[in-house]
């Protein structure tokens, strides 16, 4: 549910930056430039791919990408092969930044924390349930 909400509102601020005539490339949302510094899980300021730039200039594509990384921890932090997890995070990425438009990043991000979400329900239970 909060995961389509997230969407919503990448729409909802798309059309308000179209409204004002913005949109165009490098330009920023205007939740990101009257907000204190967006928060991604890696340093903005250092943010060298057209993703990361894209992820950087979004509020909501950084508080997909910091609850994804969160995730990912966990699984790492409660998983037994963690060599697997570490690939399979890097395939996704890989994936991840074949986007070219934020919706494409939403996307990606919702369906991996999904997929990240049922791995921890599994991990949580008991091994006898397993």
């Amino acid at each position: 549910m909060r995961l389509l909400h997230v969407r919503s509102l990448l729409d909802n601020e798309r059309e308000v930056i179209i409204s004002r005539g913005g949109g165009g490339a490098g330009s920023k949302s205007a939740a990101a430039s009257s907000s204190p510094a967006i928060q991604a899980s890696f340093d903005c300021a250092k943010a060298s791919t057209r993703v990361e730039k894209m992820i950087c200039s979004d509020a909501a594509l950084a508080e997909l990408d910091t609850t994804l990384a969160a995730r990912y921890a966990s699984v790492l932090q409660m998983g037994d092969d963690k060599t697997y997890w570490k690939q399979d995070q890097r395939k996704w990425v890989k994936e991840r930044n074949q986007c070219q438009q934020p919706s494409c990043l939403v996307h990606s991000y919702n369906v991996r924390i999904q997929d990240l979400e049922q791995v921890l329900q599994y991990l949580n239970k008991p091994a006898e349930y397993r």
